[in-house]
């Protein structure tokens, strides 16, 4: 079978998806992987509500797991802990009564918990 140069022709240019717009939004931790041997969680995440709600979980049904937006690294590594422990402190301050020292550090802990995502678009430039 041959290109169809007709159908090309006559085509509308899609992206194939709603992009996502540059804001704040409310976000939910879905699940997490734990890659002990590098020392880092990578969080799965998603918009909890508005006109995003569930957006990276369509994006994955719609590509599998391209883009990666959706997840996130948190390494727990010594030299990072400051960032680790910003990332849980933020956690502890967006969900009442989650305190992670009580959970005995459990990582499960965090599933469910809830965030701020700040998303934006940024330009690479090509020299």
């Amino acid at each position: 079978m041959s290109f169809n140069r007709d159908l090309y022709n006559e085509t509308e240019v899609s992206s194939g998806f709603q992009k996502l717009e540059p804001g704040v939004y409310v976000c939910r931790v879905i699940d997490f992987k734990d890659e002990e041997d590098k020392q880092y969680l990578r969080i799965k995440y998603d918009i909890v509500d508005g006109k995003f709600k569930d957006y990276f979980a369509q994006s994955e049904k719609q590509f599998g797991e391209w883009p990666r937006d959706g997840y996130e690294i948190r390494s727990y590594k010594d030299s990072a802990m400051p960032f680790f422990k910003g990332f849980i402190t933020a956690l502890e301050k967006s969900n009442s009564g989650f305190d992670f020292k009580k959970s005995n550090y459990d990582f499960k802990s965090i599933i469910n918990k809830r965030f701020v995502g700040i998303f934006g678009e940024e330009e690479i430039p090509f020299t």
